[in-house]
């Protein structure tokens, strides 16, 4: 458990830290993101290590057919589905359109390809920490519920994004905190019941790649 809150107080700063509308539109947004991988491969390093010394990792990094099919499957279900919850949350003409300004605004210049790499790596590194690392301890002490509460932190972890890119008219700001929430759900309960990390670092690495860079402009 202690493993877990160190992730999320760690995860949480960077967060509130890196997502900042001034500090994002000063370096363009990739400096923020690139900073955000680089802290999320740190932690991914120590929980491999831990992984690695509890036994638990070649179970977890296990490559069976069909999981890339999986994984890309379910990135289109998730896109599919923030996109018609984006439109149901954010009516055109409505003052809610300014959270998706701030999000394209975080964004930044995400069609290049450093920002690309960086983003992609960001969401192969979350899954090592979330799903492999603080999902496995939390699974040790409280069993099945330990896939629900370690999505419930990966959001919690990314509740300060609710503040830092809050819009004065609009008010707090939930897309990032609702995204990490239901696709923190999804991929913990495909790691849950495949006992496996590379559908969910597909799916997460497919569907970053998808929101970053065409599921915006559409809603």
């Amino acid at each position: 458990m202690f493993s877990a809150l160190f992730v999320v107080l760690v995860v949480g700063a960077s967060v509130a830290y890196a997502l900042r509308l001034p500090l994002v539109v000063e370096g363009d947004g990739v400096g923020a993101w690139l900073g955000l991988a680089l802290i999320h491969a740190v932690l991914a390093g120590i929980g491999v290590y831990r992984l690695q010394r509890q036994g638990r990792l070649s179970a977890l990094v296990r490559v069976r057919p069909g999981d890339l099919s999986i994984g890309i499957a379910l990135a289109l279900l998730l896109a599919i589905s923030s996109w018609a919850l984006a439109r149901w949350l954010i009516p055109v003409a409505s003052v809610e359109r300014a959270w998706l300004l701030r999000i394209a605004l975080v964004l930044g210049q995400s069609s290049s390809s450093t920002a690309t790499i960086g983003l992609v790596a960001l969401a192969v590194c979350e899954e090592l920490v979330w799903r492999g690392w603080v999902q496995t301890e939390l699974g040790l002490r409280l069993g099945a519920r330990g896939w629900m509460l370690s999505a419930l932190l990966y959001a919690v972890a990314h509740a300060a994004t609710l503040v830092t890119l809050r819009d004065s008219v609009a008010g707090p700001n939930p897309l990032l905190f609702l995204g990490a929430l239901g696709c923190g759900l999804c991929w913990a309960f495909l790691r849950e019941r495949s006992g496996r990390l590379f559908p969910g670092i597909v799916s997460h690495a497919a569907f970053t790649y998808l929101a970053t860079q065409y599921l915006w402009r559409f809603i």
